[in-house]
């Protein structure tokens, strides 16, 4: 009886223990498989790229789980090293897909600012407010699936934001210009590249007079005239003014006169001019006069006054007289 038993248990031992196998083929996972390494078999091949239950057990080309495809940015504003950043405009980054998930994030002296909001490709952080000028910033990037997250964009922002030392001195004189053909129209969407396309190379100008009052305690007290113009000379930027227009007056209400009960001031925040929304301007397109109502015009000067930028400009605009041009 007990060589009986030693034979039974004997043949329990060989039936759980596996036989030798080469060390390059066998089974490649633990999931309950057919475990053996006859061909053909659809878990032999090594090395397998995972042991999930619903793993086709491969390593081909076509398997459904193999490396996921990290997604990547393919461009950024501002770009990382960059020491001119507009102080006022919204970091953003573009993805060469749609991520499943991502964040962007901005560290300030007033607190974090971050968006998990992706449109499309595209994720923009909106700034509640300007940054500051000649300052250094960390923007972080960070998305899924992708390989080597979070993304640090280091930048700094430029002297845009800087106060001007005599903006009387600086801006009451010179003629600047509004190209609307360089123009962003973002509302109503799609009109845009339609309208500039018939507008041509029209500018508004304007011009800050003598009676401007730049402190800030007397806000709003910056008066404005201006005038339609037309660039005559791309190249050299020129832009003259229409000869057969009338002289806009932006502030001084209809009278014409500053400093009466009729004017309407621009508001001076140095380094940034705001004003309207007020008159209304009457633009030729085509031969087809149509008119800009309540007109609003915002923008930043550079510290030294010598130009622009990161403007504004606001309008009800009738496009009914313009609809055989826009067809």
């Amino acid at each position: 009886m007990r060589s009986s038993w030693l034979y039974l248990l004997l043949a329990l031992s060989l039936a759980a223990c596996p036989t030798p196998r080469n060390p390059n083929e066998g089974d490649d996972d633990d999931s309950a498989d057919d475990d053996d390494d006859a061909a053909p078999d659809d878990d032999d091949t090594a090395p397998d790229d995972d042991d999930s239950a619903d793993d086709d057990d491969d390593d081909s080309a076509d398997d459904d789980d193999d490396t996921v495809i990290p997604v990547i940015i393919t461009s950024a504003s501002p770009e990382p090293g960059s020491d001119d950043h507009f102080f006022a405009a919204d970091p953003w980054v573009r993805f060469d897909r749609a991520p499943d998930s991502a964040e962007l994030s901005l560290s300030t002296p007033d607190g974090v600012y971050s968006t998990t909001a992706v449109d499309g490709t595209l994720m923009t952080l909106e700034l509640p407010s300007p940054l500051a000028p000649s300052t250094i910033y960390v923007l972080v990037a960070d998305w899924s699936p992708c390989d080597g997250c979070p993304v640090n964009i280091a930048f700094e922002t430029g002297a845009w934001g800087e106060p001007l030392t005599s903006p009387s001195n600086t801006l009451v004189g010179p003629t600047w210009a509004v190209n609307l053909a360089d123009a962003n129209f973002v509302q109503p969407p799609g009109v845009g590249p339609i309208l500039q396309s018939q507008i041509g190379d029209i500018s508004i100008l304007f011009s800050l007079l003598p009676s401007s009052n730049f402190s800030p305690a007397a806000q709003p007290g910056v008066h404005i005239l201006g005038a339609m113009g037309e660039i005559t000379n791309p190249v050299n930027n020129v832009v003259e003014q229409e000869a057969c227009t009338e002289t806009i007056n932006f502030t001084t209400g209809p009278d014409g006169v500053a400093g009466t009960f009729d004017d309407e001031p621009g508001t001076w925040a140095n380094p940034s001019l705001v004003y309207g929304p007020g008159v209304d301007v009457e633009v030729s397109v085509q031969g087809i006069n149509t008119v800009f109502q309540d007109m609003a015009v915002s923008g930043v000067f550079a510290p030294d006054g010598s130009t622009s930028a990161g403007g504004t400009l606001t309008a009800l605009i009738d496009t009914r007289p313009l609809a055989p041009e826009l067809d």
